[in-house]
């Protein structure tokens, strides 16, 4: 009996050791666990705290891209709630750096990126206790390698049949697209291809009848938008250049033309023929004895012409059409040129001149540009380079004049750098389009006139690796080739051929008018290079029969958009293509119905930037 009461005593105090023991155990994992979860929340403030550092960086450096790149000490931000940020830029420890204006790789620090590191703590009683380091990289996204950036609205508006509008870097390496307004964009009726880039809008995006696949994203930062100080970049350039005339416009193309003061014209060999009113058969020249006898028509060959009436008839192809048929005689290739300050004045004269009275109708007969402009320098086309059209293209212009194996088209080619001190105009003969009330309606009234393409016969301004500098142009002959236009007002050109790469820099806006080749048809119209203007870009088309061609930009497009609602179509545009001022950037067609569908996929957080 005794032997089993023992046990039982033993049995019980194992069994309350037993107890102690997962009793002491359980208390102590219990402690370990509370002091874990406390650690855990400590590292978790410690990691806000940091975060809020980071994001701290990341307003500085949206509001001020040059942030942070002079500092040599940290920043520290008491955050409350015994938590505090330390922005390291401490030179003696790895530290944060801006190399966001940047185009190569700083120590640790990708090109056009900032790297921030910041120490996150979280305090008790005023004393550490815990700490955390985040290291994060900010890359800026407005330095794509092809972007379109608007300091305002963006409108693209295709046509009816959806054109596509491609934006990529080049045609054998595509680059990806960046299109970001820092107000509003719009897209109606197009296909838009971005090359893998994407849309953007500091407010909203609203796509109308697009292509599904175009990505965007709205309410994000806006863009910074470089500032070219243009006005000094002319300044600093003018004294190498080739200075033009004031107040001038040339047509570059083909004429019938006869001088408007026979008295004085060269005969073959040179000479000058002088008249006496008092005897209208006296002719004679004072250097020459010989002179020939004065024979009163100009060209007895043409029975219009009167030695008292010179004529000058442009026309908009090389050989007689039964829209523009000849008059007086055959047509000579040349270049005309008058004093005219205004384009506006100019195509009304010159819209007037072809419709008043028809050129095809009757009374074309009695046409006359002298009727609208009453000194005109007319020089006839001659291919050698040592001849004195030449050598007065040359001087006058600084370019040189070529037909091709055709003998119908022409290039012009710039020899050297030009500037315009006042306003300069350089146009083809080219039909002249009526503006409608709508496409195929009936004319607006008072008339309103813009150039159209010439009839297959193709004339182009070479810039030969050239700019033009200076004051108000208006470029009515398509570029070609490589150059720049740098202008201090705004800058209207027409663009109808492919093998053009131009740097256009305006202190005020650039209005680009495309049309299909009068030579070579194609599917799409190309531009390649850079438009930048401090306040607005429109690319219009200038014939209702390219309206709805493919267009295809190869290159950078920034619009600051310095004065707002102020963008006005070019008079160069085809009518009733019409624009409301409220764009920045414009990109459009002939629109006709418009089908409201909304399409495209918001694939990118609105938070992303």
């Amino acid at each position: 009996m005794k032997n089993k009461k023992g046990i039982m005593i033993i049995s019980i105090l194992m069994l309350m050791v037993l107890l102690m023991i997962m009793t002491t155990s359980m208390l102590l994992i219990a402690t370990q666990t509370l002091n874990i979860m406390g650690k855990a929340e400590d590292k978790a403030l410690a990691i806000e705290a940091a975060e809020a550092g980071i994001e701290y960086a990341r307003y500085e450096l949206s509001n001020d891209i040059s942030w942070g790149n002079l500092m040599t000490s940290d920043i520290i931000i008491d955050l409350g709630n015994n938590q505090e940020s330390t922005i390291i830029f401490n030179p003696g420890e790895h530290h944060s750096g801006n190399n966001l204006e940047g185009n190569s790789q700083i120590g640790t620090i990708p090109p056009y990126s900032a790297e921030i590191i910041c120490k996150g703590l979280y305090k008790e009683n005023g004393k550490e206790k815990q700490k955390v380091y985040l290291r994060a990289i900010f890359t800026r996204d407005d330095e794509y390698p092809c972007p379109v950036y608007s300091g305002g609205n963006i409108s693209i508006s295709g046509g009816n049949t959806k054109p596509s509008i491609t934006f990529t870097g080049n045609e054998t390496e595509p680059s990806p697209v960046r299109i970001h307004s820092n107000a509003e964009l719009s897209i109606t009726n197009s296909l838009v291809a971005l090359s893998e880039g994407f849309l953007s809008s500091s407010s909203s995006i609203e796509l109308i009848n697009v292509n599904d696949d175009v990505m965007y994203k709205e309410g994000t930062l806006p863009v910074r938008i470089p500032v070219i100080n243009i006005s000094k970049i002319i300044e600093d350039r003018k004294s190498t250049c080739h200075y033009l005339p004031d107040n001038t416009f040339y047509l570059a193309g083909y004429f019938e033309y006869d001088s408007k003061n026979p008295y004085e014209s060269d005969d073959p060999n040179g000479r000058k023929y002088w008249y006496d009113p008092s005897d209208p058969n006296a002719r004679w020249d004072p250097n020459d004895p010989n002179c020939p006898p004065y024979n009163p028509n100009d060209n007895p060959d043409d029975p219009w012409d009167d030695p008292n009436q010179g004529y000058c008839i442009p026309h908009s192809s090389s050989g007689t059409t039964t829209d523009d048929p000849n008059v007086h005689s055959g047509y000579k290739p040349g270049i005309a040129s008058f004093k005219e300050s205004s384009y506006d004045n100019f195509i009304n004269n010159y819209g007037d001149f072809y419709y008043n009275p028809p050129a095809g109708g009757a009374g074309g007969e009695n046409r006359n540009f002298y009727n609208y402009y009453s000194v005109i320098n007319f020089m006839e086309y001659n291919g050698d380079p040592n001849s004195y059209f030449q050598q007065y293209l040359n001087n006058e212009l600084a370019m040189s004049m070529e037909k091709d194996v055709t003998g119908k088209n022409i290039t012009l080619t710039l020899e050297d750098d030009l500037y315009i001190p006042s306003s300069t105009g350089l146009c083809e003969t080219d039909m002249i389009g009526q503006a409608e009330s709508a496409s195929g309606g009936i004319a607006i009234v008072p008339s309103v006139y813009f150039p159209e393409n010439m009839n297959n016969t193709l004339i182009k301004l070479d810039f030969n690796n050239h700019k033009i500098y200076g004051n108000k142009l208006w470029l009515g002959i398509t570029p070609s080739g490589t150059g720049g236009i740098i202008s201090d007002k705004t800058i209207d050109f027409i663009c109808s051929v492919n093998d053009i790469k131009l740097l256009i820099l305006s202190e005020e806006s650039v209005r680009m008018l495309y049309r299909e080749s009068p030579v070579a048809s194609g599917t799409h119209i190309s531009y390649r290079g850079i438009i930048y203007a401090k306040d607005d870009i429109l690319v219009q088309t200038n014939s209702l029969s390219t309206g709805n061609k493919d267009f295809k930009f190869y290159g950078t497009m920034l619009s600051k958009d310095i004065v707002t609602d102020n963008c006005t179509t070019s008079p160069m545009a085809c009518y009733p293509l019409m624009v409301t001022g409220d764009k920045s950037i414009y990109m459009g067609t002939v629109i006709k119905e418009l089908k409201k569908e909304t399409e495209g996929k918001n694939l990118l957080p609105a938070s992303a930037n």
